[in-house]
């Protein structure tokens, strides 16, 4: 994969407006993303870090878009909300400039994703060893899961005290 795929992709936009758009988007992901490999993924421009698509985007007749490929990267960044998407992509206005700091988190969240063991995040909220055990026994590797579960059930495993009980709630209830 090269840089020319992407620049292929870029150029074939007939508006100068899109294009500059696009190359905006390109810039301030590998602003924060300077070692990916650029490529095409799903027929888009893609940015990945160790094999793994980090960011990906794509151009609209009035947006470009930021595909961060897994719609619980969206959900975790609440600066997210302010624009228009779908669940799997944020639509940035053409015309608009691209909001840096919003790419930015997008980015980190992914990679914390992508490369983070589970239990890490569940460490990083101060949760002990045998909650982080029993949320790994009962399938809870991350925040979206934690959201879908049912706090009676996790409050009955073994290994979840009060204090992690009251961690846990806080965090699903967070958004």
């Amino acid at each position: 994969m090269s840089t020319a795929e992407i620049d292929a992709y870029i150029a074939s936009f007939e508006e100068p407006q899109q294009q500059k758009a696009l190359q905006a988007l390109r810039s301030v992901i590998l602003q924060y993303l300077p070692e990916a490999e650029q490529g095409m993924s799903y027929a888009m421009p893609a940015f990945r870090i160790r094999g793994k698509v980090i960011a990906g985007m794509a151009g609209y007749k009035n947006f470009v878009s930021y595909y961060p490929h897994s719609g619980a990267v969206i959900e975790q960044v609440g600066e997210a909300a302010k624009y228009e998407g779908t669940p799997g992509a944020l639509h940035f206005p053409l015309g608009k400039p691209i909001p840096k700091k919003l790419v930015k988190q997008l980015i980190e969240v992914k990679l914390a994703m992508t490369f983070k063991a589970p239990a890490d995040i569940w460490v990083e909220h101060g949760l002990g060893a045998p909650a982080r055990r029993a949320l790994a026994a009962a399938g809870i590797h991350c925040l979206k899961e934690l959201r879908k579960a049912d706090l009676q059930a996790i409050a009955r495993l073994h290994g979840i005290g009060p204090s992690a009980l009251v961690v846990l709630t806080e965090l699903k209830a967070a958004k």
